[in-house]
């Protein structure tokens, strides 16, 4: 954990959490012939606001293909 500080170099009251991912574990039912599903896992991530989250869901879900590299 390493404090947050403005650009003034004045204190924040928040941190940022880094880490390292040394293993994963993957149910079978979420792993298809492209992937991860990730929809089917359903999962949530944190949003903006004091108590504010998100789930990923098929509704959401769109495709946009990476352009090829020059």
């Amino acid at each position: 954990m390493k404090p947050l500080r403005r650009a003034d170099g004045s204190a924040l009251d928040a941190w940022i959490v880094t880490g390292e991912f040394v293993g994963v574990h993957i149910a079978r039912a979420l792993s298809g012939e492209e992937g991860y599903a990730t929809t089917v896992a359903r999962p949530i991530m944190r949003g903006g606001g004091p108590a504010d989250y998100f789930e990923i869901g098929e509704a959401a879900k769109f495709r946009m293909r990476r352009p090829k590299a020059a």
